[in-house]
C-alpha cells in the first residue's frame, strides 16, 4: 500500500511539473508573438497600428489558450461556458477598443489643427512685423534721394541673401523658418514654413523637400502686402 501511494504520489509529481513546464512554454510564446506582432510595423507613425497589431496576436493566442486549456478531462458543459465567456470578454474589449481608437484618433487631428492655426496666426504676426519696418520707412521718405523698398529693406537685414533663412530662433525648440525667396528694389518676397504643423495637403512639398507642412508666401510690393496660403 506504502510503495503505491508512493508512486501514485510520485506521478502525480511529474504531471505537475510536466504541465507547468508546457504552460511557461505557453507563456513565453504568447509574450513572443505579442512582442514581435507590436514591433512589425516599425516605419508606422500612428501608435494604434502596431497596438492594434499586437492586440489581435495577443487575442488570437488567448483564444488558443483557452482551448487548450479546457480540452478533456474537462467536461462539455464547463468547456463551452469557459469559451462562451471568453468569446463574450473579446467583444466587449473589441468594442472598447474600437471606440478607445476613434477617441484618440479624432482628440489627434484635433490637436493637430489647433496646432496648424496656432502656427498661422503666429507666423502672421512674425511677418507684419518684419515687412513692416521697411514698408513705412520706404513711404515715409522725403526729398529727392529716396531708396528703393529692397534698399530699405537690405538696411534691415544686411547680411541675408536670396535663399536664406533670416528667422533668429527666439528658444530651442523654435523650428520656425522665414526664407528670403525673392529680393528686388520693388519687391521683397518672403516664404515661412513651420516644419512641424500639418498643412492643408500632405502631398504638398515643401521648402527644403519636406511634404505636407504649414507654409505660407508673403509678397511686399510698393502698394502694399499680398498673402497667400500655399499649404
Amino acid at each position: 500500500m506504502a510503495k503505491g501511494a508512493i508512486m501514485e504520489h510520485e506521478t502525480i509529481t511529474i504531471e505537475l511539473k510536466k504541465e507547468t513546464a508546457i504552460m511557461l512554454v505557453w507563456l513565453a510564446t504568447g509574450v513572443f508573438l505579442v512582442v514581435v506582432a507590436f514591433f512589425l510595423p516599425g516605419n508606422s507613425t500612428d501608435l494604434w497600428e502596431p497596438l492594434s497589431a499586437a492586440g489581435l496576436v495577443g487575442a488570437a493566442y488567448l483564444a488558443a489558450l483557452v482551448i487548450y486549456s479546457t480540452r478533456p478531462p474537462v467536461s462539455a458543459p464547463r468547456r463551452w461556458t469557459t469559451i462562451g465567456i471568453t468569446i463574450l470578454t473579446f467583444v466587449a474589449a473589441a468594442t472598447g477598443w474600437v471606440g478607445q481608437k476613434d477617441r484618440g484618433q479624432w482628440q489627434r487631428e484635433s490637436i493637430l489643427s489647433i496646432r496648424a492655426q496656432t502656427s498661422r496666426a503666429v507666423l502672421f504676426d512674425d511677418m507684419v512685423r518684419i515687412l513692416k519696418e521697411p514698408y513705412e520707412t520706404f513711404h515715409s521718405q522725403r526729398g529727392p534721394v529716396r531708396r528703393s523698398l529692397g534698399e530699405v529693406f537690405q538696411m534691415k537685414h544686411r547680411k541675408e541673401r536670396v535663399g536664406t533663412n533670416i528667422h533668429t530662433a527666439r528658444w530651442g525648440l523654435d523650428s520656425l523658418q522665414i526664407v528670403l525667396t525673392d529680393l528686388r528694389d520693388d519687391r521683397i518676397v518672403l516664404v515661412v514654413l513651420d516644419p512641424h504643423a500639418r498643412g492643408n495637403s500632405a502631398e504638398f512639398t515643401n521648402l527644403g523637400g519636406q511634404r505636407g507642412k504649414v507654409q505660407e508666401r508673403f509678397t511686399l510690393a510698393e502698394g502694399g502686402l499680398t498673402h497667400e496660403v500655399e499649404n
